[in-house]
């Protein structure tokens, strides 16, 4: 499917945009002018909208898809068993590259939690490279996050899924830049970020 998308490639990727390319539709989401409206409440605001956007756009074969794998038995990603929970996928984004830099929590709207899922040119990410997930634990303050304490990095291996927990704003992560020649070569490191809910299966009965 990702070999068949139409994607919109960045001529010159730099140290502030390492997006290689993305798929035409998340171009197109992106790409609403969220000006009409009105004045944004905070600067989260933006992100909201950018992610209801992106519902209306992403191709209903990799939703169907990955709704299908993460309530399926044979892949068993535990939350489902955890929570007693069914899996419901909200919106999928797909780029190749890397971002936010900034620490970041991905948890604005009502998301329980979502998948980091990487699919590469390589069976294991060469640390050399760069790209790493780096995740960890804030305090928040009036002007945003301090005392960031970091606990580690995850690397994208090829089909490494990484889950995160979207309802505590404080386990916060951000995206280590690519090397120079990770750069210039434009290593492929190809991104499904996969942001889900929880439905109980108890019932009244």
């Amino acid at each position: 499917m990702i070999k068949r998308e139409c994607w919109v490639d960045n001529e010159n990727p730099s140290k502030n945009n390492e997006i290689l390319s993305a798929p035409g539709w998340l171009h197109k989401a992106r790409r609403i002018d969220i000006s009409k409206r009105g004045a944004l409440k905070n600067p989260h605001e933006k992100e909201m909208i950018n992610k209801q956007n992106i519902k209306h756009f992403i191709s209903v074969k990799y939703a169907d898809y990955l709704s299908i794998v993460s309530n399926d038995r044979y892949y068993d990603w535990g939350m489902d068993t955890l929570h007693y929970s069914a899996t419901e996928v909200v919106s999928v984004a797909l780029w190749n590259g890397v971002g936010y830099f900034n620490w970041h929590w991905d948890g604005l709207g009502s998301d329980d939690f979502y998948a980091l899922i990487y699919l590469l040119d390589y069976k294991e990410w060469t640390k050399r490279f760069g790209a790493g997930l780096e995740y960890g634990t804030a305090q928040m303050s009036e002007q945003g996050y301090k005392n960031i304490s970091q606990k580690g990095a995850f690397y994208p291996d090829n089909g490494r899924i990484i889950f995160g927990e979207n309802r505590n704003s404080l386990w916060v992560h951000r995206t280590q830049n690519y090397s120079e020649k990770a750069l210039n070569d434009r290593i492929n490191r190809f991104t499904f970020l996969v942001a889900m809910k929880l439905t109980s299966l108890l019932t009244d009965d």
